[in-house]
This record gives C-alpha cells, sequence and structure tokens, in this order.
C-alpha cells in the first residue's frame, strides 16, 4: 500500500507513466532502445548500494547490521515490508529508497543508480516495489541522466514489472 500523502506529486507520476513506453521508463522519455544496455556486469549488491549511499550523503548506517532510521519517511507499507525514504537532518534530499522488514532490518534499496535486495528477500516484489516507490516519488528515475542506462538482466525484469504495476495504479 502506498502512503499518498507522503509522495508529493503522485498524479503527476501515474499520468506521465500512461504516456510513456517501457524503453522511455527504463531510459527516460525520447530515449532509442539500442541505447539501453542489458548486461549482468551491471549486477550489483545491498552492501555496495549502501556504501555508495554513505558516501554520497551524511546518513550513517551500521554496514554489518544495517536497520532503517525510525524518523525516515514511510511511502508504502505491506503486511511484511516498509518501503522508506531516508531525511531528516541527514540529507537534504532522499537518496533513494529502502525496504525494511517489520523489525527495521534493510532488505533492499534503490539509491543512485543502485538497485539491490537481499538474497534471502528476492522474488517477493521488494524490487519491482522500490521502483515504483521510487519513480512516484521524483517521476522520473536515475538512470535517466546517463547516455547509455545499463541494468542487469534481473534489474530489468524488476523495472519491467514495476512498469506494468505502475501501469495498473
Amino acid at each position: 500500500m502506498i502512503c499518498k500523502n507522503n509522495i508529493p506529486d503522485i498524479d503527476t507520476a501515474l499520468s506521465q507513466i500512461k504516456e510513456m513506453s517501457l524503453v522511455d521508463f527504463l531510459g527516460g522519455p525520447g530515449i532509442s532502445p539500442e541505447r539501453v544496455i542489458i548486461d549482468d556486469i551491471f549486477a550489483g549488491t545491498l552492501e555496495t548500494a549502501l556504501k555508495d549511499m554513505i558516501a554520497d550523503t551524511a546518513i550513517s548506517i551500521d554496514l554489518m547490521s544495517p536497520k532503517i532510521c525510525h524518523d525516515w519517511e514511510i511511502l508504502a507499507l505491506s503486511q511484511d515490508t516498509i518501503i522508506v525514504a531516508p531525511t531528516g537532518d541527514d540529507c537534504l534530499h532522499p537518496p533513494g529508497v529502502l525496504s525494511a522488514n517489520k523489525s527495521g532490518d534493510v532488505t533492499g534499496a534503490y539509491v543512485g543508480c543502485s538497485l539491490a535486495v537481499l538474497p534471502s528477500h528476492r522474488g517477493n516484489g521488494i524490487g519491482r516495489d522500490l521502483v515504483v516507490c521510487r519513480y512516484l516519488m521524483e517521476c522520473e528515475l536515475p538512470l535517466w541522466q546517463h547516455d547509455k542506462p545499463g541494468f542487469s538482466t534481473a534489474g530489468y525484469a524488476t523495472h519491467r514489472s514495476a512498469f506494468e504495476k505502475l501501469l495498473s495504479l
């Protein structure tokens, strides 16, 4: 369930998605399909995504046992998962979105251009929901700023699933 009050321009984001093709969603409106690269060289880990977030912001998180901060903005809730945007004094603009279980343990992240979900939590739609929330929060995706956006096979499948979910909203 998406917390509509915490996503400032959800109506614009949903309206915009209806005008897009999958290729537009992957690389930005108007990108040519041959510019989108799918290669597993782009696969990453949750630890790397969190390290990048720490390097790019004042946010501190224990990489040995990463947990969400209680005052971060909740974007979505489901029976098993919380999706948050790191906010507050640690950063002026959320660097992306994180997922966590009900205990607050981080299970996935879409920060910067990195999308990663812990192997033990894959296949449950967490990655898809991270992409959905990231798009709704920003009305774009971070790879739209790249000349040649690149995705791992799993990242491509996750973004495609998110696109289909957004079209159904």
